[in-house]
């Protein structure tokens, strides 16, 4: 099954570039678009990719039997933000358009993508020996 990780993780990135990419287009059309309605294909191609991010996750978490919180403390941290993404997004994407909150919101949230996208960069360097943190 190892031999799978790779082209799985490369797919995990191609599905988090994807992933960025539409949330930035939705929120940019409910800022200065806002009678354009978030169409259904473009939600369902975003939900879509967001599930198939999870699944190529998963699926590396078990190739690789790493359990959060427990072998791997930085994924355990990454799992938190990215419930933190996910919750900021959604505010960010239901806030008034063009409110100083709904900028909060999106800006948390694409803090919240870089610290994740770090974590997974250098979860072997010392840098990330969470041990001395907690």
């Amino acid at each position: 099954m190892i031999e799978y990780y790779l082209p799985i993780k490369h797919l995990h990135w191609l599905f988090v570039a994807v992933s960025l990419i539409l949330f930035n287009v939705r929120f940019f059309l409910h800022t200065y678009k806002p009678d354009f309605k978030n169409t259904f294909w473009l939600r369902m191609v975003q939900h879509s990719n967001d599930a198939l991010l999870l699944f190529a996750g998963m699926t590396m978490m078990v190739i690789t039997a790493q359990i959060p919180f427990v072998a791997a403390l930085w994924l355990g941290f990454k799992l938190l933000l990215v419930l933190v993404y996910i919750a900021c997004g959604f505010l960010a994407m239901y806030s008034e358009p063009r409110s100083r909150m709904a900028w909060i919101f999106y800006a948390t949230a694409m803090i919240s993508a870089v610290v994740i996208i770090w974590l997974a960069h250098c979860k072997i360097a010392p840098v990330c020996d969470f041990t001395v943190w907690v």
